[in-house]
């Protein structure tokens, strides 16, 4: 009798495993045929190669040049626009706003940036950016000069029409966009 104890533990032990792993399987391949996506999230379109940002020339809010990296390892979500923020504008702002509070904690971990591409930013534009969205960070390029960066190498974008959100790395890589 202790015999038949002893097969049927060792029958429980070996078999118990092996049942989860075929039930396990199973799952795996009734999801995935009845057509779960299993893979990536994410909406945005890398860009390959990633271009550096850091070859334009950037100036900040009061005309000084700005240099990229800064020693924080902080990712940055950018946004092109020209010195007038019309209603589009302000959307695509409202919509990063609320995407970097959906962030929650690691929010502290993403910078969000204007490139305003037009010169001198307008005083309704800069009143309306300090009211509305004291996080955001104010730069200023040529736009001829950034649509001759943005050409140089392939993929050829054009900030102000391409996408409306921009993704950069610590180091300025420019690395993904989303329209």
């Amino acid at each position: 009798m202790s015999i038949n104890k002893n097969k049927l533990s060792l029958y429980l032990i070996l078999g118990i495993p092996l049942l989860g792993i075929l039930a396990t399987t199973a799952f795996y391949f009734y999801i995935s045929s009845q057509g779960v996506k299993l893979g990536s999230q994410n909406r945005g379109i890398l860009l390959s190669p990633p271009k550096q940002i850091g070859d334009v020339k950037l100036t900040d809010k009061d005309g000084q040049a700005y240099t990229w990296y800064h020693g924080e390892s902080k990712w940055t979500f950018m946004v092109a626009g020209t010195a007038e923020c019309d209603a589009a504008c302000r959307k695509k702002l409202l919509l990063v706003r609320q995407i970097h509070k959906a962030l929650g904690k690691h929010s502290l971990r993403i910078d969000t940036v204007y490139l305003n591409l037009d010169g001198h930013l307008a005083a309704q534009t800069a009143e309306l950016f300090a009211r509305e969205f004291p996080r955001l960070h104010v730069l200023t390029a040529s736009a001829n000069e950034v649509q001759a960066w943005s050409g140089k190498q392939p993929p050829a974008i054009d900030l102000l029409t391409t996408a409306n959100f921009y993704v950069l790395d610590p180091a300025g890589w420019m690395m993904m966009y989303y329209t």
